[in-house]
């Protein structure tokens, strides 16, 4: 499309963005896929990532998207053939929280959780522990790489279909380590039930990245993890969480922020943003940036 788009236009060429394709189901059953765009890397062959992410984000609402949907517009052919309506995911200012929560479960999507952006920070490959995110405690979850223990038979730990096999293996939870490697982290335990439905997809779970979210009992000392679930497979993923990922995520569950506690937060976050000290330095910041988009 960006060929298409270059052909017919000169405000537009070499531009990479960034965003999440969703997949919506309307009240009426009607299913729709979506690119929600969320950021810029590169503009007219120019590298913006170093660049604040406030302007990045205002640079695509207002001038990258709009060429965008005007050329959709005029081609009509390539919008019906696109597969997906690229769109703006709306962003809101921190303090507002309570109002993205209340709207949440109106989304025609699958959501699980929040995500905090520092507005002055520049665009970051890989892990940005800058960025916030925000879990119900029943919607954390984390990639391991699940392997079948190796004492088993060889009929059992049949690697191609799992259909085949007489019982239920033993099975093994592995993180990735600084080398890409994957050891050993936890055991995991499925009942009969579950592993007779995995055993009916016909796929084998051996090698796979699986989706798991921690299950907890509470004792007289705190919280202690019993067991993991499987929520789903990856297929989008060959590598697990890496063990840095784990460690935080499970401190995160430890020391977690319940909703009514994030609800809580709103007043003090309002009287930090409108602090007249704050507000100064983001003029101060804004006057600093383009505004306009990088030169064809």
């Amino acid at each position: 499309m960006s060929d298409e788009i270059d052909r017919q236009s000169n405000d537009l060429h070499d531009t990479v963005l960034d965003g999440e394709l969703v997949y919506e189901t309307s009240e009426e059953g009607v299913n729709k896929t979506k690119l929600l765009l969320f950021d810029c890397l590169a503009i007219n062959n120019e590298n913006v990532t170093k660049l604040p992410f406030q302007w990045r984000y205002a640079c695509l609402q207002n001038q990258v998207l709009p060429i965008i949907e005007a050329f959709l517009r005029r081609r009509t052919d390539i919008r019906s053939t696109l597969g997906f309506e690229p769109l703006l995911k709306p962003m809101s200012r921190a303090y507002d929280v309570a109002i993205v929560l209340q709207k949440m479960p109106n989304l025609q999507h699958r959501t699980d959780g929040l995500i905090f952006t520092c507005l002055h920070s520049p665009y970051t490959f890989g892990s940005n522990f800058k960025i916030l995110k925000w879990k119900p405690p029943g919607y954390v979850t984390i990639d391991f790489l699940l392997r079948f223990k190796q004492n088993m038979s060889e009929k059992s730990t049949c690697r191609n279909t799992m259909d085949k096999m007489i019982e239920k293996p033993s099975l093994e939870l592995h993180l990735r380590t600084n080398d890409n490697s994957h050891v050993y982290f936890d055991d995991i335990a499925i009942d009969d039930d579950e592993w007779t439905r995995w055993k009916q997809c016909g796929t084998c779970l051996d090698g796979r990245i699986v989706e798991c979210a921690p299950i907890f009992v509470t004792s007289c000392t705190g919280k202690i993890r019993e067991n993991w679930k499987i929520i789903r497979l990856r297929e989008d993923k060959i590598v697990a969480n890496h063990y840095s990922i784990i460690t935080r995520t499970l401190e995160s569950i430890h020391h977690g922020v319940s909703e009514s506690k994030l609800v809580k937060s709103v007043p003090g976050i309002a009287r930090n943003w409108f602090h007249p000290k704050r507000r100064a330095k983001r003029i101060r910041f804004e006057s600093t940036m383009p505004s306009i988009l990088p030169s064809k």
